[in-house]
């Protein structure tokens, strides 16, 4: 892809879905006498958000495994009650099972809240996406750049010099120059940065 991480297509080997139709990850599986060997470098990206960064709050609780998802899909769940009806019906779930409904919308604000800010999108998209209300989503994002102070000021400063030199780089210092969107411009240094760490480490592992 353009920020340097290895994509796939027909199929997109990368993203087999894991909750809704996880069924279909049933057809990859080790030859006999075979293992498949999974290495992941975890959080990987929101790693590099806090090397950029330098957020004091995002790095501290990277350093000490304190769950941000969690948080926020508590929080939503807590400001829109009507959230844990909407996740049963649209992932099929019991709901006596507290578990499961917690942990789908653990998922769901990982994937549609806490990354898609930290990439740039507003909260009428998140909103949009996580399906609820835009004014309850107005005010957790609030709440949410007070948090993460450091990040915000990360994200103007980007803007800022991609006006003056049309250009924006990894921490490994590839740049990418052309015509982008707010939410490109963000997303280029912190998934192309994760890019050549995951590049470098796949290289080392091959040799």
């Amino acid at each position: 892809a353009v920020t340097g991480r290895l994509s796939a297509e027909d199929p997109n080997v990368q993203n087999f879905p894991k909750r809704k139709f996880s069924e279909i990850r049933g057809v990859i599986y080790a030859w006999p006498g075979h293992t498949f060997l999974a290495c992941d470098y975890g959080q990987i990206e929101a790693r590099v958000i806090g090397m950029a960064s330098e957020d004091v709050n995002l790095v501290k609780y990277l350093w000490t495994g304190y769950d941000i998802h969690g948080y926020w899909a508590d929080r939503v769940l807590k400001e829109y009650p009507g959230y844990s009806d909407y996740l049963i019906r649209e992932f099929s779930l019991n709901g006596d099972d507290s578990k499961a409904i917690r942990k789908t919308a653990r998922q769901e604000a990982k994937n549609k809240w806490v990354f898609p800010q930290f990439f740039g999108s507003s909260h009428k998209s998140c909103a949009r996406d996580l399906n609820i209300p835009v004014n309850i989503a107005e005010d957790l994002a609030k709440e949410f750049w007070d948090e993460f102070k450091g990040v915000k000021r990360w994200q103007d400063k980007l803007i800022q010099n991609y006006e003056k030199k049309l250009y924006v780089e990894t921490l490994t210092g590839r740049r990418r120059r052309r015509a982008m969107t707010k939410n490109e411009l963000i997303n280029m240094p912190i998934q192309g940065t994760a890019a050549d760490i995951v590049t470098a480490a796949m290289n080392a592992l091959s040799e």
